[in-house]
C-alpha cells in the first residue's frame, strides 16, 4: 500500500516524502532495537535471580532433609512455590532466545541487482521504504512474543508465592487450631 501510494505521488513530493519516510523508518527500527534489547536485558536479569532463588530452596531443603528435619506439611506449601518459580524460569529463558529482528540499513550487495537492471533509485527507495515497513511489524511480533514470555513468568511467580503464602498460612492456623496462641510473656 506505503509504495503504490509513493508511486502514485509527484516527482518532487515523492522525494520529500521518501527522505522524511527514510529517516523515520531507521530511527523507528533503531529504537526498536533498543527496547529489544530492555526486554532481553531484564529477562536475563530475572533468569539470574530466579535461578538463584530455586537453587537457594533446593539447597536449603536438601540441608534440612540431610539433617533429618521433618519439614512434614511444609512440603505442601514448598513444592507448588518451586514448581511454579521453575515454570516461571523456563518462561523467562524463553524471552531471552534470539528471534528474527530487522535492523536499519542493508547491506549493498542486495543493490547489486536494482543497479545491474538500471531502476532508478527512486524505485529502489520506494521498495526499501516497503521493505521497512515490514520490518518494522516483524519486530513488533518479536518484541510482543518476548514481552509475553517475560509477562507470563512474573505471573507464575506471583502464583507461586501466593500458593507459598496461602500454604504457610492455612499451616499457621492449623497449627493453632490445635494447640491455641501462644502465650505473651
Amino acid at each position: 500500500m506505503l509504495v503504490e501510494a509513493l508511486s502514485k505521488l509527484a516527482a518532487n513530493e515523492r522525494k520529500d516524502y521518501l527522505e522524511k519516510l527514510e529517516k523515520q523508518a531507521e530511527t523507528y527500527l533503531q529504537e526498536q532495537l533498543k527496547a529489544a534489547l530492555a526486554i532481553t536485558q531484564r529477562a536475563v536479569t530475572l533468569a539470574a535471580i530466579l535461578g538463584a532463588v530455586i537453587a537457594a530452596i533446593a539447597g536449603l531443603v536438601g540441608t534440612l532433609a540431610a539433617r533429618l528435619v521433618d519439614l512434614g506439611v511444609h512440603y505442601a506449601a514448598l513444592v507448588p512455590l518451586l514448581i511454579c518459580l521453575i515454570v516461571a524460569l523456563a518462561r523467562v529463558i524463553r524471552a531471552t532466545m534470539p528471534g528474527r529482528f530487522f535492523y536499519a540499513g542493508t547491506n549493498p550487495i542486495h543493490w547489486a541487482d536494482d543497479i545491474v537492471q538500471g531502476r532508478k533509485l527512486e524505485d529502489t527507495r520506494i521498495e526499501q521504504l516497503g521493505l521497512y515497513s515490514e520490518s518494522i511489524s516483524d519486530n513488533t511480533v518479536s518484541m510482543r512474543e518476548a514481552q509475553d514470555c517475560l509477562t507470563s513468568g512474573y505471573t507464575w511467580i506471583g502464583l507461586g508465592l501466593a500458593a507459598f503464602l496461602c500454604g504457610e498460612f492455612a499451616i499457621a492456623l492449623s497449627f493453632i487450631a490445635k494447640h491455641g496462641l501462644p502465650s505473651l510473656p
